[in-house]
């Protein structure tokens, strides 16, 4: 939060100027806060099986941003959480707890990137999609 604030101060101060206004506003459009997780949710991160996958970020970083992975389970039936906006795949806990009692599934979630514990500080709904089209690759799925 401590980040967002400080966005919120300089659009108060860049008030005057449009160029710097702009270049503000897009950031605070696009910065998504991070939020700790509780111990219930970190206990069931650390009990996940962790990997990492890497998508091209062509409008902030213009890098390869790497972002986090959880699986738990190993059913022959495949689940993929996607998170909303500000949120991380954890937020997810009480469903994947639930999940978890049927046997036949194998859960996945991920932070996308510039969310939860995953690299990037700025985030949008296209890097959201690429993190889904690499999950498609890893897990042979067609897409719906």
């Amino acid at each position: 939060m401590k980040n967002l604030k400080q966005i919120i101060e300089d659009i108060k101060v860049q008030g005057h100027n449009p160029e710097l206004l702009q270049a503000t506003l897009w950031k605070f459009i696009c910065y998504s806060p991070k939020m700790p997780s509780r111990l219930h949710q970190q206990n069931l991160l650390n009990a996940a099986k962790t990997s990492t996958l890497k998508v091209y970020d062509q409008y902030f970083s213009k890098s390869d941003l790497n972002f986090n992975c959880f699986r738990w389970g190993n059913g022959s039936i495949k689940v993929l959480l996607t998170h909303g906006w500000g949120s991380k795949a954890i937020d997810f806990s009480e469903l994947i707890d639930v999940l978890l009692l049927n046997k036949d599934l194998e859960i996945w979630a991920f932070d996308a990137p510039g969310n939860g514990s995953s690299e990037g500080e700025l985030s949008n709904l296209i890097l959201f999609a690429e993190a889904i089209k690499e999950f498609q690759k890893i897990m042979e799925l067609p897409m719906q």
